[in-house]
This record gives structure tokens, sequence and C-alpha cells, in this order.
């Protein structure tokens, strides 16, 4: 991932937040807030939970478990 990545992984009840800085990966949980999304800070995301409209959530962004690199996954494996 390239530098100053931002990551978003939308969960049941948080948002969980990965930042990468040139010293490591920072990580944050905050409560849901779609009005937090800027349009031009959003790198990747993810979701097991309820996604709400927004247009930064772009679907061409979204990892799923097919982009996750495990053999024999089991059908009722979720991306988190």
């Amino acid at each position: 991932m390239p530098a100053g990545c931002r990551c978003l992984l939308i969960g049941n009840t948080r948002w969980h937040w990965a930042d990468q800085t040139p010293s490591g990966w920072r990580f944050k949980h905050t409560p849901p807030n779609p009005t937090a999304l800027a349009s031009d800070d959003l790198t990747l995301w993810a979701a097991v939970g309820p996604v709400p409209t927004h247009p930064v959530l772009d679907r061409t962004r979204r990892l799923t478990l097919e982009d996750v690199p495990l053999k024999g996954m089991p059908p009722w494996l979720g991306v988190d």
C-alpha cells in the first residue's frame, strides 16, 4: 500500500480506521459516522455491518472475502 493510505472497516456497531503513516499504521475505532467520510482520503474499505449510502463508498474500492488470499475458506467466513 502506498504511504498515506486510509482504510475503513464498517462494523455492526463501530467503524475501524487504519491510517498509514511514515512510521507505520495507526488504528482507531469510532461510532458510525457517514459525515466523517471525505471523498479524497479513503483508499479501501470493507463492511461486515450495514453499509450507508455514500458517494465515497465506491464499490471498486471495496474489499471482499474474495480479495483475502486464504485457501479452503468456509462459506460462512466474513471479511473481518
